[in-house]
C-alpha cells in the first residue's frame, strides 16, 4: 500500500496517465472514423448491388410474363442444376468418405487425406452456391407463373 501512495504522489505517474490518456482518446477518435467510413462504405456497396440485383430480377421476370415459353427454359435450368447439386453433394460425400478410408487405413498418410478433404469441401461449397442460384431462378419462376395467371385472370392476352 505504501509503495501505491508513493507511485501516485510522483509527478512522473500524473505525468504518464495524462499523456497515455491523451494518446489513447486521439487514438480511438481516429480508429473510430476510419471504422466509420469502412462501414458506411460497405453497406453502401451492399445496398447498391442488392438494388441492383433486384432490378435485374424484376426485369427477368417481366421478360418471361411476356414471353411464357421462357418459363419453360427456366424450370428445365431448375431441374439441371438440382442434378447438378445432388451430383456435387454426393462426391462431397464420396471424398469426404475416401479421406476418413484414407485416415483409417493410413493414418501417417496425410496428403491423399487433405487432398480427399479438400476435393469433397470443394464439391459442397459449389453445391452452396447453386442452392443460391436455385433459389433465385425459383423466386423468379414462381412471381412470374403468378402474374401470367393474373394477366389470364384479368382477361388479357398473353403473347409467346
Amino acid at each position: 500500500m505504501e509503495n501505491f501512495i508513493e507511485d501516485i504522489s510522483s509527478i512522473y505517474w500524473w505525468i504518464s496517465v495524462v499523456v497515455i490518456g491523451v494518446v489513447l482518446n486521439l487514438a480511438a477518435d481516429y480508429i473510430r472514423l476510419g471504422l466509420s467510413k469502412l462501414s458506411s462504405g460497405a453497406a453502401r456497396r451492399y445496398r447498391e448491388r442488392s438494388e441492383a440485383s433486384r432490378r435485374t430480377t424484376e426485369l427477368y421476370t417481366q421478360f418471361i410474363v411476356r414471353h411464357p415459353t421462357e418459363l419453360d427454359y427456366l424450370y428445365f435450368r431448375l431441374l439441371r442444376w438440382t442434378v447438378i447439386m445432388f451430383a456435387l453433394i454426393i462426391s462431397g460425400g464420396v471424398s469426404m468418405g475416401l479421406m476418413v478410408l484414407v485416415k483409417v487405413i493410413s493414418p501417417d498418410e496425410t496428403f491423399w487425406e487433405v487432398a480427399f478433404g479438400a476435393m469433397g469441401a470443394f464439391y459442397l461449397i459449389f453445391a452452396l452456391k447453386l442452392v443460391g442460384d436455385y433459389d433465385r431462378d425459383s423466386d423468379i419462376g414462381r412471381e412470374a407463373r403468378r402474374r401470367i395467371s393474373e394477366n389470364r385472370i384479368e382477361g388479357e392476352t398473353v403473347t409467346s
